[in-house]
């Protein structure tokens, strides 16, 4: 089971993310029971994902049709801890828990407004992609990613 904090450790974690982004659910986007079919939830943390490295200005960028740092989620989990609601103003939070030679694993969370009430956390590993295989991450990059990176004591 993910768990990312302590019991009564979520405000401390939240400060430690390093990007957050409102959004609102769209009606469309919900059930029979007027919740977020939980189907929506990986495409809110790919559209925070891909927002957050597009903000970070890919040093090594190759077009502006394609998202900076290029890479691909290969593996995606999520634990779901209360619902979202159509038109509910929500956030999505982002940290760099660990960066690997190719690969990240990034932590998310979505939040009622200012972040009061995590709704879902999710873990993502990414691996960087070149030429349809994983290539590391450059010099620039790394060190974009690393300044965003926890040290591990």
């Amino acid at each position: 089971m993910l768990e990312f904090y302590p019991p009564q450790g979520e405000a401390e974690w939240l400060r430690s993310c390093v990007w957050s982004q409102p959004f609102r659910p769209r009606f469309f986007e919900t059930d029979a029971l007027g919740h977020v079919s939980n189907v929506f939830y990986t495409a809110y943390i790919e559209m925070g994902r891909l927002s957050f490295f597009n903000s970070l200005n890919d040093p090594d960028r190759e077009s502006e049709y394609v998202f900076g740092f290029v890479h691909n989620a290969a593996e995606i989990a999520m634990r779901f801890l209360r619902p979202c609601f159509y038109d509910e103003a929500l956030q999505i939070h982002i940290k760099i828990a660990k960066l690997g030679t190719s690969s990240a694993i990034l932590e998310h969370a979505i939040t009622s407004e200012g972040g009061a009430d995590i709704r879902t956390l999710a873990r993502v590993a990414i691996v960087r992609m070149k030429d349809g295989a994983a290539t590391p991450w450059s010099a620039a990059q790394r060190t974009i990613l690393e300044r965003l990176t926890p040290k591990i004591r």
